[in-house]
This record gives C-alpha cells, sequence and structure tokens, in this order.
C-alpha cells in the first residue's frame, strides 16, 4: 500500500481512494460451476464489518484497511473463513460456461479511518479468501 499523510483522512469513516493498490486472484474452474467468496480478516475472523483490522506488528492505529471489488465504490464486508453456500457475506464471483475457464477477480485495497485519532507507523492486515463452488 502506498503511504498515507494521516491528515487526509479527517473523519471516522474518511477513505484514501486515491492511494488505493490494485491486485487481483485468478481462478480455474471446471464446466458449470459458480463461484462464489468469503473474504476473511485473518487478524479477527469473527469480523463482519468492511474494513481488516491490523495485524499484529502494525505500530499504526487508527486506521484500517478495505477490500472492494475494482471499479466498485462500496467496500466488501467480511464473514467467516467457510465455502458453506449462504455464508456470512458471501458474494457471487462467476459462472463457468466450460472446463478450464480462467476467472480474473480484480480487487482494490484501501484506508479507511476508524477511530477518531491515527497514530502514524507501519500498517499490515492480513485477509483470507474461501472460495465455494456451487
Amino acid at each position: 500500500m502506498p503511504t498515507l499523510v494521516s491528515a487526509s483522512l479527517k473523519a471516522t469513516g474518511d477513505v484514501a481512494s486515491a492511494r488505493s493498490a490494485p491486485f487481483s486472484v485468478g481462478l480455474n474452474c471446471d464446466a458449470n460451476v459458480s463461484v462464489y467468496a468469503t473474504l476473511t480478516d485473518a487478524s479477527n475472523p469473527a469480523n463482519t464489518g468492511s474494513a481488516l483490522n491490523l495485524a499484529p506488528g502494525s505500530t499504526a492505529a487508527g486506521i484500517g484497511i478495505q477490500i472492494l471489488k475494482k471499479g466498485e465504490g462500496t467496500p466488501l464486508s467480511f464473514g467467516p473463513d467457510s465455502s458453506r453456500k449462504g455464508n456470512i457475506n458471501q458474494w457471487m464471483v462467476g459462472k463457468s460456461s466450460t472446463a478450464n475457464t480462467q476467472l480474473s477477480v480484480p480487487f482494490e485495497a484501501r484506508y479507511v479511518k476508524v477511530a477518531e485519532t491515527i497514530k502514524p507507523g507501519s500498517v499490515s492486515a492480513r485477509g483470507t479468501i474461501t472460495f465455494s463452488y456451487q
């Protein structure tokens, strides 16, 4: 993630959209499969909000990380690490029509202010993606 000037986030909930970091995940799927995904906060698996908690070892505070599907303005919410159909905050990635369908899921990560005061320092957050083939 790019460096952030804490003063650029004035109020709790403000986001640094201009400082986002793109990344993507690729999948190779069988035919006739609907692919769903759940993002899980590895530092707090019970988190069902839309901001990743900072991982142990981070020296910053008051900041979180939101994950968005690239090009969409609403952050994804987190859920339990489960491939169960209908898992909390599970969302559809896509559907494969033929064998060896390749799906690419483009994301963006951005900073969000989660507390009244931001303490400068290092930021590390960890999440997992669990795919469910239905």
